[in-house]
């Protein structure tokens, strides 16, 4: 599987409190449904593997600091959701690049089944 999906890259939000219940941010779930969707084309009908290997590279559109891994998270999370896997714990080898004032922002997702 190799995806580009445009857009700025976000990182991953903690869940919030309302007093009554805990949510996912509208921005953060708007990422993740982006992801999920991009990636829907490239799933091969041939079944899941048992266990993946993941390159993301992230190219940010400005240098404000985010940190790699909740970059990460929201992917793993987006590509959890759109069915590459069952449990992102079948990804047993992952690779993580950022890179910042892009012109053109953009996630690059290659998922190999080991």
């Amino acid at each position: 599987l190799l995806c580009v999906v445009s857009g700025d890259p976000i990182p991953k939000e903690r869940p919030r409190w309302n007093g009554r219940m805990t949510y996912t941010p509208a921005r953060t779930r708007a990422r993740e449904q982006a992801i999920a969707t991009g990636v829907q084309p490239f799933i091969r009908e041939s079944g899941h593997a048992e266990h993946y290997r993941v390159e993301l590279r992230f190219y940010r559109k400005t240098k404000r600091s985010v940190d790699l891994d909740n970059l990460q998270k929201l992917v793993m999370d987006a590509l959890t959701a759109g069915g590459v896997w069952e449990n992102d714990n079948q990804v047993t080898k992952m690779c993580g690049e950022m890179q910042w004032s892009d012109p053109n922002p953009r996630t690059v997702i290659a998922v190999y089944a080991l």
